[in-house]
């Protein structure tokens, strides 16, 4: 071949064996979007340590069913069928391969995720989002409700929580209330 890039052949090049295509689609775009906005990460410091048996980490278990989801949405008992033609370290790190995303360690990571403060954790996401796109963040919702209630309340996540009277807009000042806020 010629120094000069005019007579460069690219389609000869690419037909060689000096050019692997890898046509990964737009994966590697919401890979790096992931990635940008520490998804995994804010998944993996939620849920805690991990068995230092395993291989591949919840947050990467989650970036995988994100870009199964955006790329066709396959059935969770094929994702791993669905990255076997594809170049899974480019996507997921060094060492990782298709047998790594399979149904059950899938399921295991939407275990794990079930049971997070979701709502915590998409707040983080967004608020990292805003933060490393400069977004300006032009108005701001806040939202309150009260609820009448009887009786006493455990909640699995929060625990005992003690409902009391109040002065709530239903005047119904003979029930208990719960007051509900909610800022966007």
């Amino acid at each position: 071949m010629s120094s000069n890039c005019e007579d460069i052949d690219y389609e000869e090049m690419v037909a060689s064996e000096y050019v692997e295509v890898n046509n990964l689609g737009m994966r590697p775009v919401i890979s790096a979007m992931c990635d940008v906005l520490n998804i995994p990460e804010f998944i993996d410091r939620f849920i805690g340590p991990l068995d230092p048996r395993v291989k591949i980490s919840i947050g990467i278990l989650i970036k995988a069913m994100i870009i199964n989801i955006l790329m066709g949405r396959t059935p969770l008992v094929h994702v791993e069928n669905t990255f076997l033609q594809l170049e899974c370290e480019i996507l997921f790190g060094k060492g990782i391969n298709p047998s790594d995303l399979n149904d059950d360690r899938l399921g295991d990571a939407f275990e794990k995720l079930g049971v997070l403060d979701y709502y915590k954790l998409y707040s983080e996401i967004c608020m990292k989002a805003i933060d490393t796109h400069n977004a300006k963040v032009e108005g701001v919702h806040v939202d309150t409700t009260n609820i009448s209630l009887q009786g006493s309340y455990t909640d699995p996540v929060l625990g005992s929580f003690d409902v009391t009277f109040g002065d709530p807009k239903s005047k119904r000042k003979d029930l208990k209330q719960a007051n509900i806020g909610l800022f966007v």
